[in-house]
């Protein structure tokens, strides 16, 4: 659970950061803004805000502006499908999925995004032919961003609802009164 102070330190960062935005912090925003953040641990919470503000010219105009950049952060953490095709072919040219694929998939043990993408092409990938390259490349790669897409979308969504989906009581919200005025 994200502490309320952590969370409002975030928000005055940002004013402080960019100095126009003209966000109206009052207690109804605050609440609206803290229920999407409030399963997020202070270091995800503080990642989320540093790199908002590292990668983007103008100020968030609400909390999916923040969520879209968790979300770029882990796509960060895992290659591009340039980079999954990549090693796929790296490893095609090392090792054998016909002949020895308990060798093959071992080589993706810590890339699940790529064997999920390779096992799903695995009858093409046997035997690939060089007048196939360019079209599996494609068709992979889309394959491989489709699995990225719901993958990021899967961690930011769990990290963002935690494992529990209580409702918020309000007595969470009661400083918010004065945190509003001390923002503004």
């Amino acid at each position: 659970m994200l502490d309320k102070n952590i969370f409002l330190e975030g928000l005055k960062y940002l004013k402080a950061y960019y100095t126009n935005w003209k966000v109206d912090l009052n207690p109804d925003v605050l609440k609206v803004w803290y229920k999407k953040f409030y399963n997020l641990n202070e270091a995800q919470y503080q990642m989320m805000i540093e790199n908002y503000a590292d990668n983007n010219k103008f100020p968030p105009n609400n909390p999916t502006d923040l969520i879209e950049e968790l979300k770029n952060v882990y796509f960060k953490v895992e290659p591009s499908p340039d980079e999954a095709w990549e090693y796929v072919r790296q490893v095609i040219n090392e090792e054998s999925l016909m002949y020895h694929p308990d060798r093959f998939y071992k080589r993706f043990e810590d890339k699940p995004l790529i064997k999920k993408t390779v096992e799903q092409f695995e009858s093409r990938l046997i035997g690939l032919r060089t007048a196939d390259v360019e079209n599996v490349s494609r068709e992979f790669k889309n394959a491989y961003k489709t699995h990225l897409d719901s993958n990021v979308e899967g961690k930011t969504t769990s990290l963002l609802t935690g494992n529990n989906t209580k409702q918020i009581k309000g007595e969470f919200y009661g400083d918010f009164e004065k945190e509003a005025k001390r923002l503004n």
